[in-house]
C-alpha cells in the first residue's frame, strides 16, 4: 500500500525536478571501484525532458553530459567525441525506458515487476524520518527504498554479476572472459535525492536542444580510428 501511494504521487504530476546523487560501485575479489555522478532532472509530461549530469570518475576525470527529448526527438551528447545523437522517439512517442530517467512518470511499470516486498524498518536520513523497504524483482535484482512523504528519498539496487555473466554466455570448451570475470563481480547502485519537487512551473525552452558550440549533431555517432 505505501509503494502504491508512492507510484500514485508521481503519476499525478504534470512536471518533475529531482536533483540529488547517483554512486555507481563495482566489487570483485581484485578490487573496488566507484563512479559518482551529480544530476538533475526537469521533466514534463507527456514526453519531455532535460537531464545534466557530471560524472566524476576514480582517476579525478570530470565529465558533463546532456540529454533532451523535446517531444519528438531525443538528443544525447557524446563529450568525448563533441557529438549529439539525435533519435526520434520510440514509435509510441515515449523516452526509452533504458535512459536514465526515462520513465520517471511511469514508475507504476516497476511496481508490476516486483515479485516480493517487505517492510524491514525505519531510518532518520539527512534529518528526515523515513521508512525502509526491501524489494525483489522479477529479474533478480534486490533493492532498498527510502520512502518518506510518499516520496522516494533513496534507493540502493544490488546486481550479481553471476547473472549478468550467464546472459553473456560462455562455454567451457570456449570460455568468455568477460563473462567469467562478470561472476565475480557485484554492482551496487545508489542513488540519493537531496530534491523531489512536484508540479514545478519549467520554461518551455528548457525542452529545446541548442547543441555546444564545436558539436555536431548526428544521426549516427561517427567514431574515432581507434576509439579508447
Amino acid at each position: 500500500k505505501l509503494l502504491e501511494k508512492v507510484v500514485q504521487r508521481y503519476q499525478n504530476a504534470k512536471t518533475l525536478l529531482l536533483s540529488g546523487v547517483m554512486i555507481n560501485t563495482s566489487k570483485s575479489p581484485q578490487r573496488e571501484t566507484s563512479v559518482t555522478t551529480r544530476f538533475t532532472l526537469y521533466a514534463q509530461r507527456p514526453n519531455r525532458m532535460r537531464l545534466v549530469t557530471e560524472t566524476t570518475f576514480p582517476e579525478g576525470i570530470k565529465q558533463r553530459q546532456v540529454i533532451v527529448s523535446d517531444g519528438k526527438f531525443l538528443f544525447t551528447e557524446f563529450p568525448q567525441f563533441k557529438q549529439t545523437l539525435k533519435r526520434p522517439l520510440t514509435p509510441e512517442g515515449k523516452i526509452p525506458r533504458q535512459m536514465p530517467f526515462g520513465n520517471v512518470f511511469e514508475v507504476g511499470d516497476w511496481l508490476k515487476r516486483l515479485k516480493e516486498v517487505q517492510m524491514v524498518g525505519e531510518e532518520k536520513v539527512r534529518g528526515r524520518p523515513m521508512k525502509i523497504v526491501k524489494v525483489v524483482t522479477e529479474e533478480g535484482t534486490s533493492a532498498g527504498l527510502w520512502v518518506a512523504d510518499n516520496i522516494l528519498w533513496q534507493v540502493q539496487a544490488v546486481i550479481e554479476g553471476k547473472r549478468l555473466g550467464s546472459l553473456m554466455g560462455s562455454e567451457p570448451q570456449k570460455p568468455n572472459p568477460l563473462a567469467e570475470a562478470m561472476k565475480q563481480t557485484t554492482f551496487i547502485m545508489t542513488m540519493k535525492f537531496e530534491r523531489v519537487q512536484f508540479n514545478p512551473p519549467i520554461p518551455a525552452n528548457l525542452f529545446t536542444y541548442k547543441p555546444p558550440e564545436g558539436f555536431k549533431v548526428v544521426e549516427k555517432l561517427e567514431l574515432p580510428p581507434s576509439p579508447t
